[in-house]
């Protein structure tokens, strides 16, 4: 009898389970469990995708700090070439978490001066510095000098990550560069050494719009512009050595 009644007693509370919310409750437990997964696989692929953008700012900074340097090792040697005794530099933070917040300035030291900064340089001293600077980046010895891979090599970081392209050395000089009366502010004597120093060092072809005759003579070019009839001729002669 007690048996029975025992056994009345579980098929009560059988028939009292809510199946419909126990359905819910599987279902979303399911849901849960799928859930868990792609956040677990979500939180992967962020700490992954943090390691590589980490890896990518090392390599950006990497690369900055020794283009910069090349570029102004060039400046000091150009603008040395153009003016004796003088010196230039480019100045920029070489602590990566600050690189590229504080930007790039240019320090100059005239002939006989102190360093100061290109700002509060006369007209004349900046142009002289614009030259060397622009003559530096056009010459393009430093993209061959510290060029790590040749063009489409891939180089494996040690992180086991890969940056596609050929960095520095898929850049060029560019085939001209025109520079319209920057000689207007300098003196014979800089004139002078900028025209030798184009023709030594200038990659590729530099144009002068110039009235001063120290670059006129050692052009290999001259190519002249009139008014004829109301419209505008050119000629162009061979000339200097």
């Amino acid at each position: 009898m007690r048996l029975r009644t025992e056994e009345h007693h579980l098929i009560s509370k059988q028939r009292a389970i809510d199946v419909v919310a126990l359905e819910a409750y599987l279902t979303a437990s399911a849901a849960a469990a799928r859930l868990q997964a792609e956040a677990l696989e979500a939180n992967d692929l962020a700490e992954a995708s943090s390691r590589r953008v980490e890896v990518l700012q090392r390599e950006r900074s990497r690369r900055f700090l020794r283009g910069a340097q090349a570029i102004s090792d060039a400046l000091r040697a150009t603008f040395r070439s153009l003016c004796k005794h003088g010196d230039a530099a480019l100045e920029y933070a070489d602590v990566p978490s600050i690189l590229f917040a504080e930007g790039v300035s240019i320090a100059v030291k005239p002939p006989h001066g102190e360093w100061t900064r290109f700002e509060i340089l006369s007209g004349g001293q900046q142009a002289l510095v614009a030259v060397a600077l622009t003559m530096a980046l056009q010459e393009g010895t430093y993209l061959e000098r510290h060029a790590e891979r040749e063009a489409g090599e891939r180089t494996a970081l040690s992180e086991g990550y890969a940056i596609e392209g050929g960095g520095e050395a898929d850049a060029s000089p560019p085939p001209f560069v025109l520079f319209d009366e920057i000689d207007a502010a300098l003196d014979t004597q800089k004139v002078r050494a900028l025209a030798e120093h184009v023709r030594a060092r200038a990659a590729g072809q530099t144009v002068f719009v110039s009235h001063r005759k120290e670059l006129i003579e050692a052009s290999g070019r001259l190519v002249g512009t009139f008014m004829v009839d109301g419209g505008t001729r050119a000629v162009s002669v061979p000339f200097g050595a």
